[in-house]
C-alpha cells in the first residue's frame, strides 16, 4: 500500500472519528432527560416504527435524487444515481460535525472527484435547501396556522421574490463582478418552468417527512385525525427550526425544545419528551442505515468512485 493510499485511510478513519463524535456530542444531552422509566412507559410498536423509518429513509433518498437532477441541470454532466446517494448520505454526516459548511464543502469535494462541477454541485444544494425552506414554511403555514400566523407565508414570499430578483439581475452582477460569470453560465440552464418543478418537489417531500413522523410518533401515543395534522405541523417547525439554528450541531436541542413543546398540545409531558430524544434517534438511524447496508462508503477507486 503506497503512501498516498495510507494517507486515504488515515483520513476516512479521522473523519469515522469526528462524525462519532459529534453524534455522541448530539444525542448525550438529549438522551441524559429521560430516565429508563419513560422510555419503558413509551415503548414503539414495532410495526409502525420500522414503518416510518423506511419512510424516512425514502425521505432522504429522494433529497438525494432531487440534488443529483438539479447538479445535473446546473452543470451539465451526468452521472449516475450511485454517486449520488453516496455523496448525499456521507456528506450529510458533516452536519455533526462544528460548523455549518462541511456537508456543503463535502458535498463539493466528493462531486469533484468524481468529475462533476464543484460549483454546480454547491449551487444545487444551495438551491435545495433554499427551496426546502420556503415550501417548509408555507407547508407549516397551511397544516399548522395557530403557531406561526402569517409569518411563515411573508418570510417565504419575500425570500421568493428576493431570490427571483436576484436571478433576474445576475447578468447585471456578472458585468460588475466578473468572477461569478460562471455561476451565472450556469444559472442561465434553470429555467423558470424548471425552478418552479423543482421547488414544487421539495414540497411534496414535506408530505413524505409528515406521513414519517406521524407514523412515527403513533408508534409510542395513539392520536386521532386532529391531533395527527398537530404532529404533521410540528415536524415542520421542529425540522426548520433545527435547520436554521446556525450555532447548533445538527439542530441540537433547538428541534426537541420546539418538538417537544409542540407536542405537548397532543400528549402529556413524559411522552412528548419520550418522543422529541427518540427522534433524534429515529433522525440519525435514517442518515445512517442507508450507509451501514450498502456499499457507500467502500473505497471503489478502480470503478472511479473514490470517497474523501
Amino acid at each position: 500500500m503506497n503512501a498516498k493510499k495510507v494517507l486515504l485511510r488515515v483520513g476516512q478513519v479521522a473523519l469515522i472519528a469526528l462524525v462519532t463524535w459529534g453524534i455522541i456530542r448530539a444525542l448525550a444531552p438529549d438522551l441524559a432527560k429521560v430516565s429508563a422509566r419513560d422510555f419503558a412507559r413509551y415503548q414503539p410498536a414495532a410495526i409502525p416504527l420500522v414503518v416510518s423509518t423506511l419512510i424516512l429513509i425514502g425521505f432522504y433518498v429522494y433529497h438525494a435524487l432531487l440534488w443529483r437532477g438539479i447538479t445535473i441541470q446546473l452543470g451539465g454532466q451526468r452521472f449516475s444515481v450511485r454517486d449520488a446517494l453516496r455523496i448525499y448520505f456521507v456528506s450529510g454526516l458533516g452536519r455533526y460535525i462544528p460548523g455549518k459548511l462541511w456537508q456543503v464543502a463535502g458535498m463539493a469535494v466528493m462531486a469533484q472527484r468524481i468529475g462533476i462541477s464543484a460549483v454546480a454541485a454547491t449551487a444545487a444544494t444551495l438551491l435545495a435547501q433554499f427551496a426546502f425552506v420556503t415550501t417548509g414554511l408555507l407547508y407549516l403555514a397551511l397544516v399548522l396556522p395557530d403557531w406561526g400566523g402569517a409569518a411563515p407565508i411573508i418570510i417565504a414570499v419575500a425570500a421568493l421574490v428576493g431570490l427571483g430578483l436576484s436571478y433576474r439581475a445576475r447578468h447585471w452582477a456578472a458585468r460588475k463582478v466578473k468572477r461569478v460569470q460562471p455561476a451565472v453560465d450556469m444559472l442561465d440552464r434553470l429555467s423558470l418552468a424548471a425552478a418552479v418543478k423543482w421547488w414544487l418537489a421539495y414540497a411534496v417531500s414535506w408530505i413524505i417527512l409528515a406521513v414519517a413522523f406521524v407514523l412515527f410518533t403513533s408508534s409510542f401515543v395513539t392520536l386521532d385525525f386532529t391531533q395527527q395534522r398537530h404532529v404533521a405541523g410540528t415536524i415542520a417547525a421542529s425540522y426548520l427550526g433545527g435547520l436554521l439554528a446556525f450555532f447548533s450541531i445538527a439542530g441540537l436541542g433547538v428541534r426537541e425544545a420546539l418538538m417537544g413543546s409542540l407536542l405537548l398540545s397532543v400528549m402529556s409531558p413524559p411522552a412528548a419528551l419520550v418522543v422529541s430524544v427518540a427522534s433524534r434517534l429515529w433522525f440519525v438511524a435514517g442518515e445512517l442505515l442507508p450507509l451501514s447496508f450498502s456499499p457507500l462508503l467502500r473505497d471503489a477507486r478502480a470503478s472511479h468512485n473514490s470517497d474523501i
